[in-house]
């Protein structure tokens, strides 16, 4: 069963998404997402597993072309936890999307600010 989070970009500035990278406290395997564009369609019709994406914040995985988020945009993501290990526990599976924020000036100029979001999703109980 796999859960959706919606996360809601700030309303100050467009942001450019660039790269990708995963935290999580199980294995790698153990988890999979999707996530959408500025148009609210996802980007994969399946959920891509967790272990074809960087879990190294130095280099996190590219993501090519950009894309461009106009400002006060929606990222919703679609993940499902895989981990079950039978006990009762908490697993958190975080994912960081890494890009500028893309701020207008006036007068067509623009400059960017490098910029973190963040999608964390806890699951508590049996896993």
């Amino acid at each position: 069963m796999s859960d959706f989070v919606q996360l809601t970009l700030d309303s100050d500035a467009d942001f450019v998404l660039r790269s990708i990278y995963l935290v999580t406290d199980t294995p790698i395997a153990f988890f999979s997402f999707n996530y959408s564009g500025p148009s609210g369609y996802f980007y994969s019709q399946s959920l891509l597993p967790s272990m074809v994406w960087s879990f190294n914040a130095s280099e996190p995985t590219p993501v090519l072309p950009e894309i461009l988020y106009p400002a006060g945009s929606v990222i919703r993501i679609n993940i499902q936890n895989t981990y079950n290990t039978g006990i009762v526990s908490t697993v958190s599976h975080s994912i960081y999307f890494v890009g500028v924020k893309r701020f207008h000036t006036g007068c067509e100029e623009e400059y960017d600010k490098r910029f973190i979001y963040a999608a964390i999703k806890t699951y508590v109980g049996r896993n």
